[in-house]
């Protein structure tokens, strides 16, 4: 999702072709081809004239009328051609879409946070309460950092853990008990709102 400069206003649900092809697909069973639902490619918002605009293909399967001898009986149709538009559609721009807008980039933003994050140095809930504590922000985006955190603790400790346990034969008892603190944190990994507001 973009954000625009101020365009010439359009009306709400203003239609506009961008670009049109046609091809000729293969039908896997019979003379039928298998439907393809519309695919949004990007939507933008232009919070100067208040819209939104969603671009996205729309794939249509044209069929010709033929003998029933060609058709073997299936409705006398038979396949022809797709037609695959680019379209714009245009919708008045609302504030739940702005607000929308700006969540979606901050949990981008903590996402590229939390990927740059050495998980060897986090190693218990302080630890996740520190990196999400570290910005001088609101508790409901520190919440969002430590969740963030936490799913990506988890999936790569229990990833570990599974690795390790298919060699586990030749672990000694020393990195067995290791592996299980990790697993066990892994399992454990979790943030409350009231962790975060008595975090000092």
């Amino acid at each position: 999702m973009t954000m625009e400069t101020a365009t010439k206003p359009i009306k709400e649900n203003h239609k506009e072709v961008l670009n049109s092809k046609k091809e000729v697909w293969t039908p896997k069973v019979g003379y039928s081809v298998e439907p393809v639902q519309p695919v949004i490619r990007s939507v933008e918002l232009d919070r100067g004239n208040m819209q939104k605009h969603i671009i996205y293909d729309i794939t249509k399967h044209i069929y010709k009328t033929v003998k029933n001898s060609e058709t073997k009986g299936e409705n006398g149709r038979k396949y022809d051609h797709t037609k695959i538009t680019q379209e714009k559609e245009t919708h008045i721009l609302k504030m739940v879409d702005i607000n929308n807008y700006e969540k979606e980039k901050l949990l981008t933003s903590i996402d590229n946070e939390v990927s740059k994050v050495d998980l060897t140095t986090i190693k218990s809930n302080e630890d996740i309460l520190d990196f999400a504590c570290s910005e001088p922000v609101s508790n409901t985006e520190r919440m969002r950092r430590a969740v963030a955190l936490c799913k990506v603790v988890n999936k790569k400790l229990e990833e570990k853990w599974f690795e390790e346990k298919k060699r586990r034969k030749t672990l000694d008892k020393k990195e067995q008990n290791e592996l299980n603190r990790e697993r066990n944190f892994a399992q454990r990994c979790k943030i409350t709102t009231e962790d975060i507001a008595r975090y000092r």
